[in-house]
């Protein structure tokens, strides 16, 4: 087992919560407010034992928001505590269990030695990855980018993007329909796809390969919002086959009409 910090946790304690003691906000006395900042928090567990080129192992490379406002710093930091924690849970041989982040990546590392021994013909080893190294912080809201890769045996690896965009002012999730005009983004993100893969206005999408409910288009579930551009991205088997990976689609903010 092994923990590489990236940089120091304002509490050196990593308790129920990895997020819990990240905040750190000013006393009422001061006048001055800490501005917030980004870190990552890296956890990584690998099988014992085995040759370093084909060991199972899981690492959670997660952001960490830290200083500014310590509520709104804390709301956001548990909300992202609890979505990961659940994606992680759910490959543990326990779903329910509660442990620590470094407990947690052990803990699937021991899945997949009790799947071994159970079944000791199946010996492909498995991995674990969650990154968050696209997350950013802007001056009035931060994007919380991960990504996900995944292998438990099967047909091939799964990989998927977990986007979330919050305000600093409160902690609370901004939709991409509060920034700008949902009409103008589904216009401009339909020309865009169109235009990406060489397809006509009356091209048939699901025609080409792609498989959008009752052939209409739809703007994908993860949007991620920048300072001046917004970007679609589409995870594997949300719009298309796996072989054809995850898609983005990048629009200037400029272009569409704001609310």
């Amino acid at each position: 087992m092994k923990k590489l910090l990236l940089s120091l946790p304002c509490s050196a304690v990593l308790a129920l919560s990895f997020y819990l003691t990240a905040c750190s906000g000013p006393s009422p006395e001061e006048q001055v407010r800490e501005p917030y900042s980004l870190h990552l928090e890296r956890v990584e567990a690998r099988e014992a034992h085995c040759d370093a080129d084909s060991c199972s192992y899981a690492i959670f490379n997660l952001p960490e928001l830290r200083g500014g406002d310590t509520k709104v710093c804390m709301a956001i930091n548990d909300d992202l505590s609890a979505m990961l924690r659940e994606h992680i849970s759910a490959r543990l041989p326990d779903p329910a269990f509660k442990g620590s982040l470094e407990e947690m990546a052990e803990a699937f590392v021991e899945g997949y030695e009790l799947f071994t021994m159970e079944f000791p013909d199946m010996n492909t080893q498995w991995f674990f990855e969650i990154r968050g190294d696209n997350s950013r912080l802007y001056e009035e809201h931060f994007l919380l980018h991960v990504e996900v890769s995944e292998f438990m045996g099967g047909a091939h690896p799964n990989y998927y993007a977990i986007v979330e965009n919050y305000k600093l002012s409160n902690g609370q999730i901004i939709s991409a329909e509060e920034v700008l005009n949902a009409d103008s983004l589904y216009d401009r993100a339909e020309r865009a796809f169109r235009q990406k893969f060489g397809l006509a206005a009356g091209d048939d999408l699901n025609a080409a390969g792609f498989m959008f409910p009752e052939g209409r288009f739809v703007v994908a579930e993860n949007i991620a919002l920048r300072t001046d551009s917004i970007t679609l991205i589409y995870n594997p088997y949300e719009i298309a086959p796996w072989s054809m990976g995850s898609i983005e689609l990048s629009l200037a903010v400029d272009g569409l009409e704001r609310e």
